[in-house]
């Protein structure tokens, strides 16, 4: 159990009356007991949500990942879990508008803990995760070289990490100010003892358990899958983030796996994120150093031609097959 105040609880009284005024004291002079869990994953479709359930139904607060929110938002959330609103009411895509349907009517406190659409630095990652997303389109356009590209796809995810280092110290120093705001608000919290906080963040915010140890020493961690796969980009990011070395093989792996993304390579049928992962690490793996560099021909610098698609499908064969034994 966490706390954001100093010291220590009174020892167990064996007297009822007694303990129950021990508790009580307690309470007083910790007025925030917290136990806090830090549930990591996808936040893409509908199944998503779902493998947070469980821990939904056991929180008193729940802080979610939303980079750019608004105040407005905030409210809405609340609203549909206070039964103010129909969650068909609020636009949204798979993931959220699966988990309105599981936060509706459960009277949870919902905040966002994250960089909210008024900070310069909310403005500064949409504008990183875009030059990722155009990244292929960007490669097409100029029909750079091979070498070339490695080293501009390696530069923009390495800015995009240190933007993320940003926002994640921004985020843990939030936190605490976020459930007290929770706390302040909602008046039956104020008597709760402790008080159950849900973090929810996609799989690749890992490294805010280390920090929220620091803060808060009992956080606990969970993934939706153990092991859980994270893909070859996710992999270099991570990397990244913690200073490790970045070979050169991991960055063309990475780097394939960038412009596969761009094929058409239907994941949907993984409702395990993991599993997807697992899925295009190994497509990723069926090439060779030399098929990389003539994929790269193929779908670049000759502009889509239809050796690269051929060639992209014999690999997905061989995958599919291994795929189908395996599972």
């Amino acid at each position: 159990m966490a706390s954001l105040e100093n010291g220590s609880r009174p020892k167990a009284q064996v007297s009822p009356l007694e303990s129950r005024v021990a508790k009580r004291l307690d309470r007083e002079k910790h007025p925030l007991q917290l136990e806090i869990s830090l549930a990591l994953g996808g936040h893409t479709v509908g199944e998503d949500a779902n493998r947070f359930k469980e821990d939904i139904e056991k929180a008193d607060i729940i802080l979610a990942e939303r980079v750019g929110w608004t105040k407005n938002e905030e409210v809405s959330f609340n609203d549909i879990s206070q039964g103010k609103r129909s969650p068909h009411t609020v636009s949204a895509g798979p993931y959220w508008a699966r988990f309105f349907e599981l936060i509706e009517n459960t009277r949870k406190a919902i905040r966002f803990l994250d960089i909210p659409d008024d900070e310069p630095l909310a403005a500064e990652g949409n504008r990183s995760a875009r030059a990722i997303e155009q990244f292929s389109q960007s490669l097409y356009a100029r029909s750079i070289p091979f070498e070339e590209g490695i080293e501009e796809y390696k530069k923009i995810a390495g800015q995009f990490v240190e933007i993320n280092k940003k926002r994640e110290e921004y985020i843990v120093s939030l936190a605490d100010k976020k459930i007290s705001q929770a706390v302040k608000n909602d008046p039956k919290l104020k008597t709760k003892f402790p008080i159950k906080v849900l973090v929810i963040f996609g799989a690749m915010h890992s490294s805010l358990y280390p920090e929220m140890l620091e803060m808060h020493p009992d956080t606990t961690r969970s993934f939706p899958t153990s092991p859980y796969i994270f893909n070859y980009a996710q992999e270099m990011r991570r990397r990244m983030r913690w200073g490790k070395e970045i070979d050169s093989e991991i960055v063309e792996k990475a780097f394939l796996e960038h412009l596969l993304t761009d094929a058409v390579i239907d994941l949907r049928r993984f409702e395990d994120r993991s599993l997807q992962n697992r899925f295009m690490r190994a497509v990723v793996d069926s090439f060779t150093p030399e098929e990389l560099r003539t994929f790269y021909n193929l779908l670049v610098i000759q502009k889509r031609d239809q050796g690269a698609e051929d060639m992209l499908l014999e690999h997905l064969k061989r995958v599919e097959a291994g795929f189908k034994t395996e599972n």
